[in-house]
């Protein structure tokens, strides 16, 4: 067990899950307005998914399923359930357990990037 690092501690405690990451040192766009003048910080490809999620939901009036992201972003199953996972890890979107299409976004939609075309051949 000590070669792996792992104590009975760590085998019997919960997983922590971290909630949305605040530093206020970051430049306008890697993070974006939050009340409290504090930022939220995440990635362009994760502003992207943010973006498309907040959209799908505003013209649909509900959030898109996984196959939505697949189509729209052109990446794998496997990749854009991965994006969905971290995306609430992080605390910037939120599901309900067993509801299909729950996805909301959990920051101001102020503080969400432009959606940007997705160039290529289709999927």
């Amino acid at each position: 067990m000590t070669e792996y690092a792992l104590t009975p501690e760590s085998l019997t405690s919960a997983p922590k899950v971290a909630k949305a990451q605040v530093d206020d040192s970051l430049p306008a766009e890697a993070g974006t307005e939050r009340k409290g003048s504090t930022k939220v910080s995440f990635t362009p490809r994760q502003g992207q998914f943010l973006a498309f999620i907040y959209l799908y939901r505003k013209l649909h009036r509900r959030g898109p399923a996984e196959t939505d992201l697949v189509k729209f972003f052109r990446v794998t199953p496997p990749a854009a359930h991965g994006m969905v996972v971290k995306l609430e890890e992080l605390g910037l979107i939120t599901r309900e357990a067993g509801v299909a299409r729950s996805v909301r976004v959990a920051i101001p939609a102020e503080s969400l990037p432009e959606l940007e075309d997705i160039t290529g051949p289709p999927w």
